[in-house]
């Protein structure tokens, strides 16, 4: 408890980790869940005097729920409950409660799973025919207030066979401009981007096709990383090279508002890291050009990109952008070595294929791939504090004092000396 930041503002903050507090609260809030045998942070977004929100997995004795949290300033979360907000009220951590699928940004959730699938079923029907049926509907992913994902297996009357659609629910984002701007995008020689089938505007949703292949980070998990990573490192060097229309994300802008966020985050929860934080976050933004403007994926990660045969398909493209490709390599470089904390992998077997991921990938000045692969660290750092991953402070102040280094490191032409440098 003593690494939890305190904050005036928000006093319930110190109880929204004490597990023991949090399941109490849950249970008297909303006593239909029955009682509750364990719960854990599943993750959390936290701005300092501003708001805090917790997504719980509470384990009851009809299986796992999803609670999410959020705590304001003053009385405001109890106001909003008042106002009819919310399912519940936690009082030890002074949190308005919402049970999944009510979010309140998301009123397309409680809508398809709480009543019925008209308006995804029609949207299948215009895919398939009319007798196309969901044999099931689960969700896969959800982050509160942001978006969520649901995985679909549909079915067709007299027809053998099934398809997998993955269904994505948004809060900020319209569906109907995600499908527009991204069903007509030519691919790259070699690297496929997956498109959108429709979007369903009624629940704010868009219905994506499952692409086939097998994950980099599968491929990592069962030894088959040099291969996958050959792969991948073309693909997405035949994509950065591409000719696309796409919005701008202006490189150094972008990294800015990045690294002033995380960094914020990180300094709440390791104070003793301020000198690294401080020189991160005055020297990232300097190491890129606005002027650069190549197609990136702009949430590059193992995870994203998917192998069949000799080919790559790019999942998760939401964030398509013209901007600087060394945001692709950096993230991608920093997602593989944290593989070594987050999958279990081997850490040479990491450094070795983020070292070949370099030496493969475009040419770029060594600087601004530096300055990427930091703040993809930086990234990292928050997502293990956010997620409470075990050890997340030993974690989070390793990627921070890497993330520091690799920004130090000796700069020099040559693409494999390069990757000697940064990896070493």
């Amino acid at each position: 408890m003593s690494l939890i930041p305190f904050d005036g503002e928000l006093p319930g903050l110190q109880f929204a980790f004490d597990m023991d507090q949090v399941r109490r609260d849950i249970e008297e809030a909303l006593p239909r869940l029955g009682r509750i045998h364990s719960s854990k942070v599943d993750r959390f977004r936290y701005r300092k005097g501003v708001r805090a929100t917790f997504l719980y997995e509470v384990h009851t004795d009809a299986g796992t729920r999803w609670i999410t949290g959020t705590q304001w300033p003053g009385s405001k979360a109890w106001k909003n409950f008042r106002m009819n907000e919310g399912t519940g009220y936690a009082t030890r951590t002074r949190s308005l409660l919402e049970h999944f699928p009510h979010d309140t940004k998301l009123p397309g959730l409680a809508r398809s799973f709480l009543g019925g699938h008209a308006e995804v079923l029609a949207t299948l029907r215009q895919l398939h025919s009319k007798s196309a049926r969901i044999l099931s509907f689960k969700p896969v992913r959800y982050r509160p207030h942001i978006a969520c994902v649901a995985r679909l297996v549909v079915g067709e009357a007299g027809i053998a066979g099934e398809r997998c659609y993955y269904l994505k629910f948004y809060a900020d984002e319209s569906a109907a401009d995600v499908t527009q701007s991204l069903r007509g995008l030519p691919g790259a020689t070699h690297c496929k981007i997956l498109r959108p089938s429709l979007s369903i505007p009624a629940i704010n949703a868009v219905l994506w096709p499952e692409a086939p292949g097998v994950s980099v980070s599968s491929s990592i998990q069962h030894g088959d990383g040099e291969s996958a990573i050959a792969i991948v490192a073309a693909s997405l060097r035949a994509f950065h090279e591409s000719q696309q229309e796409l919005p701008v994300a202006a490189a150094a802008d972008v990294a800015q508002r990045d690294i002033k966020k995380h960094v914020a985050f990180v300094h709440h929860f390791l104070p003793d890291a301020r000198q690294n934080l401080t020189t991160l976050n005055e020297m990232i933004p300097r190491r890129f050009d606005n002027s650069i403007r190549m197609p990136i994926h702009h949430d590059m990660k193992p995870e994203h990109a998917l192998i069949q045969n000799q080919d790559c398909t790019l999942i998760d493209v939401e964030g398509l952008a013209l901007g600087d490709p060394a945001s692709d390599i950096g993230n991608m470089v920093a997602r593989i070595e944290a593989m070594s904390w987050l999958n279990g992998v081997d850490v040479a077997a990491c450094k070795n294929h983020a070292s070949q991921f370099v030496s493969q990938s475009i040419p770029l000045e060594p600087g601004r791939i530096a300055a990427a692969i930091a703040l993809g660290k930086v990234k990292l750092a928050t997502y293990a504090i956010s997620h409470q991953i075990e050890g997340w402070s030993t974690i989070a102040a390793n990627e921070i004092e890497a993330a520091t280094k690799v920004l130090n490191a000796r700069s020099e032409n040559s693409k494999t000396q390069r990757s000697l440098n940064y990896f070493a």
